[in-house]
């Protein structure tokens, strides 16, 4: 993990889920590993969301960059 950086935002029109977790965080490993972590990312948190995803090349040759924006809904109390 390079980077990581978490906001809580509010979710607009769902009373029940007022707000959510927004987790932006930064990797860079080899290929096969991060895209299996992605993979397995929704068997281990199924209600985690993947808000967004941004691929490019490592700083060595089979590493991969990946910037990613998960999302995790908080419910009300």
């Amino acid at each position: 993990n390079l980077a990581q950086r978490f906001e809580l935002t509010p979710v607009k029109g769902n009373a029940s889920i007022p707000n959510s977790m927004r987790a932006l965080l930064t990797f860079e490993d080899d290929y096969a590993r991060l895209m299996n972590w992605l993979g397995d990312l929704e068997v281990k948190m199924p209600t985690v969301r993947t808000s967004s995803v941004r691929l490019s090349k490592g700083t060595s040759a089979n590493d991969l960059r990946m910037e990613v924006v998960l999302e995790q809904p908080l419910l009300k109390q």
